[in-house]
């Protein structure tokens, strides 16, 4: 809050716009110090002098601070009291009417309206009180360190301090307005009031608080009592029933006292007000339920849906949250007062259930359970049986099935085994995908490989000897056939051995830089011939055939044998 003056270590007045809490309580000894020095001042007035002449007088405003105003008949201003700030020197011309203001005699100023609607202000101006706003007003209103005026169009300008919000005028119009020590107040065209600045006493008032709480259902021959517990503002007001009719037998004190004993059933509408006949009135509409004697219970039932909005079955597995909702009645009871809210079921388990209750206006329940709620949606686990390449079948062959086992721990697999037929009408490393499912409707699919090889002859004449010399060279011959024996066709032996070369032989000690076999169609043979290095050790060797598919899906042949290497 800011003040005009503070009082110094001394007991010496000292002027400042501003004060701290400690400097408040000196701001007020400020004051009185002010007031007792201005009262002997004016105990020393000679007779008759500070006192207005003999006119007849049209309005009189007594400031706040030791000095007053008047409006003469003939439309002067006449000041008197303390004039130690020029606040009695009221200036010349006619006005319509004044207003002495002032927080303290430092801060005393005046305002006169006059009769073309410019305001004068005069005496202190230390918070620029006294710059009254240029245009057009109907009224003007002098306060503490601030004043305010009211305009033809009823909106309202304010001048001077705004340490308390003095100056933030409400929007909308007014038809008065009034200014106080750090507050103003406006009466609106309605009736109602707004106040605006400093509420450090509760000075600005406040409007009825929204009516609470709805009144509770009573029963006929019982003994009903409720309150509304909203304030009805500052200052206090009145609870009064604006509209409807409540039930016979009860009525509403000025307090918000809902009493006495309803004498008969039914469901009642009205509306309460709370007004204190300055601000707005808080209104609201109520609905009061009156009951007979009621024993029975409501009745409750359970219902449950999955999440896609189809009707949950108990006992069933389903791959959604379940959602159980109640529906609730009580007939010719005393109406139902509460029915539980929906409930949605989403963990993976079986078994599980939901449970609600139901309550009528005198307190009877029953409750109702939804249960066997079984859900799953976690998908199956499935692996396939043989791991990569998968099984090997051989071209053309008798084929066979590519397998995998599926799992479950929830609400189990359809089927714990999975199966499809292999395609071996051509070579190449290849897969097949099987789907496996729950009970719940959860499924996973996995691709699992399998393989089509040749059908590989063996090593033909010369074949290759147990035990060759260092340095020699192994003749490598053999065949590729389907399943029944038939060999493959002369453009597909030789494709396999085109750029890039598919048919190869690999030696442990030491495998060529080219490696790639040749076709004999003559024959319908495939050789090599590996020259082995001179410096070879003895021991065991390994000579690998590698045959990689056509379709470029990778090795689908290897095949080893063993021979001595002597030196």
């Amino acid at each position: 809050m800011i003040g005009p003056q503070r009082v110094g270590g001394s007991g010496e007045i000292l002027r400042g716009p501003a004060r701290s809490s400690r400097g408040h309580h000196y701001w007020r000894l400020g004051v009185v110090l002010t007031f007792l020095a201005a009262l002997a001042a004016l105990v020393a007035v000679a007779p008759g002098e500070g006192r207005a002449a003999g006119t007849a007088a049209v309005s009189v405003d007594a400031g706040p601070f030791l000095h007053t105003c008047g409006v003469k008949t003939d439309g002067t201003i006449a000041c008197w009291g303390d004039n130690r700030f020029g606040q009695t020197d009221a200036p010349t011309g006619t006005f319509t009417s004044v207003s002495a203001g002032g927080q303290s005699v430092l801060t005393a100023h005046s305002c006169g309206l006059k009769p073309d609607g410019t305001i004068v202000c005069w005496g202190s101006n230390d918070f620029g009180q006294t710059d009254a706003p240029t245009g057009a007003f109907t009224s003007v209103s002098a306060g503490g360190l601030h004043s305010c005026g009211l305009k033809p169009d009823g909106t309202i300008t304010c001048w001077g301090d705004n340490s308390e919000g003095q100056l933030n005028v409400p929007t909308g119009t007014f038809t008065s307005v009034s200014s106080g020590f750090e507050h103003s107040c406006g009466v609106k065209p309605e009736g109602t009031i707004a106040c605006w600045g400093s509420n450090s006493s509760g000075q600005l008032g406040a409007a009825p608080a929204a009516l609470s709480p709805d009144p509770p259902p009573g029963q006929v021959g019982s003994a009903y009592s409720h309150t509304f517990t909203s304030s009805t503002g500052t200052p206090a007001g009145s609870f009064a029933v604006s509209a409807g009719a409540l039930p016979p037998g009860l009525s509403l004190s000025d307090a918000g006292l809902l009493s006495g004993t309803p004498t008969a059933r039914g469901e009642y509408h009205f509306t309460v007000s709370a007004s204190n006949g300055f601000f707005a009135d808080a209104t609201k509409e109520f609905t009061l339920n009156i009951v007979s004697d009621d024993t029975n219970p409501p009745t409750i039932e359970a219902s449950a849906k999955n999440a896609d909005g189809s009707t949950y079955t108990a006992g069933t597995w389903t791959n959604q949250s379940v959602t159980v909702s109640y529906t609730c009645s009580d007939g010719a009871g005393s109406g139902v007062a509460s029915c539980p809210a929906e409930e949605t079921l989403s963990g993976d388990g079986a078994d599980q259930s939901a449970s609600g209750t139901a309550t009528d206006n005198v307190g009877n329940t029953d409750s109702a359970t939804f249960s066997d709620i079984d859900i799953d949606q976690t998908e199956p686990s499935v692996t396939c049986d043989t791991a990569s390449p998968g099984p090997t079948f051989v071209l053309s062959g008798a084929g066979g099935n590519v397998t995998a086992t599926v799992t479950d721990d929830t609400s189990g697999p359809v089927s714990t085994s999975l199966s499809d037929a292999a395609n071996v009408s051509s070579v190449g490393n290849k897969s097949v995908s099987l789907t496996g499912s729950d009970n719940a409707g959860n499924s996973t699919t996995v691709s699992c490989p399998y393989r089509v090889k040749y059908n590989f002859s063996g090593f033909l004449s010369p074949n290759p000897q147990s035990s060759y010399k260092a340095g020699s060279t192994i003749p490598v011959k053999f065949t590729l056939a389907n399943a029944s024996g038939t060999r493959i066709s002369d453009a597909t032996a030789r494709a396999l051995v085109a750029s890039p070369c598919k048919v190869k032989v690999l030696f442990s000690g030491g495998t060529p830089t080219n490696n790639c076999a040749t076709y004999n169609a003559t024959t319908d043979t495939f050789q090599f011939n590996l020259k082995t290095s001179k410096s070879l050790a003895s021991g065991p060797y390994t000579i690998s055939v590698e045959v990689s598919a056509p379709d470029g899906s990778g090795v689908v042949n290897n095949e080893p044998v063993q021979v001595t290497i002597r030196r």
